[in-house]
């Protein structure tokens, strides 16, 4: 067998040295494609279910003033940031912020392109409010070294005091179908 003068290695296994380092270095960037799924993307989950948080409470606490008073929308619009703004995001560092262009109102369940803010004339007999919130900027930890930059995650919440209710869900008792707009749900 005719050996190299090389570490007195065989010739056909001097033709295989550093095969691993690139079967390493494949794996590595692999690895760190899972680790990015994992860590960035349960990142923006995070981030994504605490904007729906926000918007949730943000559209309930609009909703709960809108009774087409004159001042309604203003109360509502006022109620929505307030309630909303207390939500945290960011892993529960940061304040959302929610302002007046957040807040849409429409008469109907319609499309997106169907609410209007308070500021462009929404009709003040408005049924439907929506809170939508972004939040830009989301840092990609793993996944950058993969060439992903920043990220933007969105969260949309539409909420009203129509009755959501059309039968009586409590076996024990007899109800009733309250009158609208008060108070919104069944009587015992």
């Amino acid at each position: 067998m005719k050996t190299s003068t090389v570490f007195n290695l065989p010739r056909s296994n001097q033709r295989q040295r550093g095969a691993v380092a690139i079967i390493v270095g494949i794996c590595i960037v692999v690895l760190i494609g899972m680790i990015g799924l994992v860590v960035d993307l349960g990142h923006m989950f995070v981030t994504k279910t605490e904007l729906q948080n926000a918007a949730d409470s943000c559209a309930l606490a609009a909703a709960r003033e809108l009774d087409g008073g004159t001042d309604g929308l203003l109360r509502a619009e006022n109620a929505g940031i307030t309630v909303g703004g207390k939500n945290n995001t960011a892993l529960q560092s940061t304040p959302v912020t929610i302002g007046p262009e957040n807040i849409t109102f429409s008469v109907s369940l319609s499309p997106n392109s169907g609410y209007l803010t308070r500021a462009s004339g929404a009709p003040t007999n408005s049924q439907y409010v929506m809170c939508t919130l972004n939040r830009t900027g989301i840092a990609m930890w793993f996944m950058q070294v993969l060439g992903f930059g920043d990220q933007t995650v969105a969260a949309q919440a539409v909420a009203t005091l129509a009755p959501s209710q059309t039968t009586c869900a409590i076996p024990i008792g007899l109800c009733q179908q309250g009158s609208t707009p008060a108070p919104f749900g069944f009587n015992l």
